[in-house]
């Protein structure tokens, strides 16, 4: 699936995951799909035309709804729980609270790229690969590898990246990992991903509870993730205007990258 809108493409990104790459627990036994492992893994990237004024906005939003009767003693909103009441997360917040994100990024000059892979399809590849390869082993950091170039590239083209902040996600081995297939396919993208000034992107790494334009991701990500995963496009339908594009990437393809 790919939809595309015709959207100015400012240079700078905030990239965001919804999902786990995770396919087999300890002992190879497979988890896809199953309780507590998505059958999808999503990256995203999120382009903002006033980064400053997303973030102030969404944080006014954030503060209001803090603020309301009607949410007073909800167990997520209470300080002590650390939930919404520290930042916005989709997978978290109220059904209520999501409807007034949801409505508010629709009023914003943003977009969002993301690049999918269905794990499923992913594994029934396996048997083939393990005939042609002895001793192959899958792990999960090359599903990372495999997403993070196609994602790039098309967030990039055609006007560059001033600068990429990424969410710190998951295991830090993991996390290393995936930074250093970050700043690789930069390298490899080369003029792709060069601001008009020709300069390297920016890179910065945070916690998504400290970057508001990050939360912003995570909300547009979870609208993909629940029309991919559970077949509810209603969440999705309500912010289409702000994605641009969303590629699902066939199984052979994520294979044949050499990455998997």
């Amino acid at each position: 699936m790919t939809t595309s809108h015709d959207w100015p493409r400012p240079g700078v990104c905030f990239i965001d995951e919804a999902g786990d790459p995770v396919i087999f627990g300890r002992r190879g036994a497979r988890l896809v799909d199953s309780p507590g492992c998505s059958r999808y893994f999503i990256l995203g990237s999120l382009n903002a035309a006033n980064a400053p004024r997303l973030a102030a906005e969404l944080e006014g939003l954030h503060a209001s709804l803090l603020k309301e009767p009607y949410f007073q003693g909800v167990p997520s909103m209470l300080r002590e729980r650390g939930r919404t009441s520290r930042s916005l997360h989709a997978k978290d917040d109220l059904p209520e609270i999501r409807r007034e994100v949801l409505r508010f990024l629709t009023t914003q000059p943003i977009t969002l790229d993301a690049v999918a892979v269905d794990k499923l399809a992913l594994l029934a590849c396996f048997p083939d690969v393990r005939r042609q390869t002895p001793g192959f082993r899958y792990r999960p950091t090359q599903l990372h590898s495999a997403v993070i170039r196609p994602l790039l590239a098309q967030a990039a083209v055609p006007h560059g990246i001033a600068s990429i902040t990424v969410a710190k996600r998951g295991k830090r081995e993991n996390f290393r990992h995936f930074t250093a297939c970050l700043t690789a396919s930069l390298r490899t993208l080369g003029a792709h991903v060069e601001s008009a000034a020709t300069a390297p992107p920016h890179l910065a790494l945070r916690p998504a509870h400290e970057v508001t334009e990050l939360q912003a991701a995570d909300y547009l990500l979870w609208t993909i993730q629940r029309s991919l995963e559970r077949g509810e496009h209603r969440f999705l339908n309500t912010v289409r205007s702000r994605i641009r594009s969303i590629e699902v990437l066939p199984a052979m393809t994520v294979m044949m990258s050499g990455e998997v």
